[in-house]
C-alpha cells in the first residue's frame, strides 16, 4: 500500500526506498500561500455570507418585488463555487441575485468582464467581454 508522510511529499511501496523531496512548507513561497488564503476567503464569504442566507428562504420575493434565488439556482452556483475554491480559482467579485429566481458571479480584470448566471430552472451560463465586446457566450451544465 502507498504510503504519505504528512511532513514530506513523500510518496513510497512497500519495500521499496522512501522517494522524499524537502518539506512542502519550504517549497512554497509565503506569497503564494497568501494568494491561495485570499482566493478561499474570496470563495467562503461568498458560500456562507450570500449562498447559504439565500438556501436558507428560496424563492421568496423581496420589498422590491424582486424574487430571490431558486434551490436550483442556490446548489448550481454552490456546486460551481465549491469546484472552483478546491481548484484555486479567482473568487468572483460579485455574487448577487438576479431578481428572476438565479444567481450572477462577476469578475472584472482590467479590460475583462466575466459573469456566471445561475438561472432559477437550473441553466448555467457563462459570458466573458473584452473592450465591452462579447467573446465567449456557453451553456452548461453541472451534472
Amino acid at each position: 500500500m502507498t504510503q504519505l508522510d504528512a511532513n514530506y511529499f513523500t510518496i513510497s511501496e512497500p519495500g521499496q526506498p522512501v522517494v522524499r523531496s524537502a518539506p512542502i512548507i519550504e517549497q512554497v513561497s509565503a506569497a503564494h500561500m497568501r494568494e491561495v488564503k485570499a482566493r478561499h476567503a474570496g470563495w467562503e464569504d461568498s458560500i456562507n455570507n450570500k449562498l447559504i442566507e439565500w438556501g436558507r428562504s428560496p424563492g421568496r420575493i423581496d420589498e422590491d418585488d424582486l424574487e430571490m434565488p431558486s434551490l436550483t439556482a442556490v446548489e448550481q452556483a454552490s456546486k460551481l463555487a465549491l469546484r472552483f475554491r478546491d481548484n484555486d480559482a479567482l473568487p468572483p467579485e460579485r455574487a448577487l441575485p438576479d431578481g428572476e429566481g438565479g444567481i450572477v458571479f462577476e469578475r472584472n480584470a482590467g479590460n475583462v468582464l466575466e459573469v456566471i448566471e445561475f438561472r432559477f430552472d437550473g441553466t448555467t451560463e457563462y459570458t466573458r467581454f473584452e473592450d465591452c465586446q462579447l467573446q465567449v457566450r456557453r451553456t452548461f451544465s453541472l451534472s
